[in-house]
């Protein structure tokens, strides 16, 4: 994959070039929107960022933070981040082609709900909501 697939409200995984300060692999996350430096630094502390990064990162590399482009990101937890784009290894891109499943389970009664909830849990499915009717 590429660049070109990092599109807002796409969800996608990748690595960072090795690094201390962020971790390198980001997976599932939700890209919320691509900015420019200036939007980007109102966020995080992108200056910083990149000079921790920056050793890491290929050559012919931008050498400034304010000369390339940034990807506002939600992780599975909830977290926001800003992650530099010429922090993320191209190749390691990769959507996400994750759906929401509605499932309807007959005669249960409303007592099973947190059974419901462990099983779907430890099958490693994340449960917004049970509705009974």
């Amino acid at each position: 994959m590429s660049f070109a697939n990092m599109q807002i409200d796409v969800n996608v995984s990748f690595q960072l070039y090795p690094n201390a300060v962020l971790g390198t692999s980001f997976n599932n996350v939700k890209i919320i929107s691509i900015m420019a430096y200036e939007d980007a630094r109102v966020i995080r502390d992108v200056e910083s960022l990149h000079s921790a990064i920056y050793p890491a990162l290929p050559v012919n590399s931008p050498r400034r933070a304010k000369d390339y482009s940034y990807f506002k990101i939600r992780t599975q937890n909830g977290d926001v981040m800003v992650i530099g784009r010429p922090w993320i290894v191209e190749s390691s891109i990769e959507v996400q082609a994750t759906k929401t499943a509605q499932i309807t389970i007959l005669n249960v009664h409303p007592d099973r709900r947190q059974d419901l909830i462990n099983l779907l849990s430890a099958g490693g499915f994340t449960t917004a909501d049970i509705e009974f009717v």
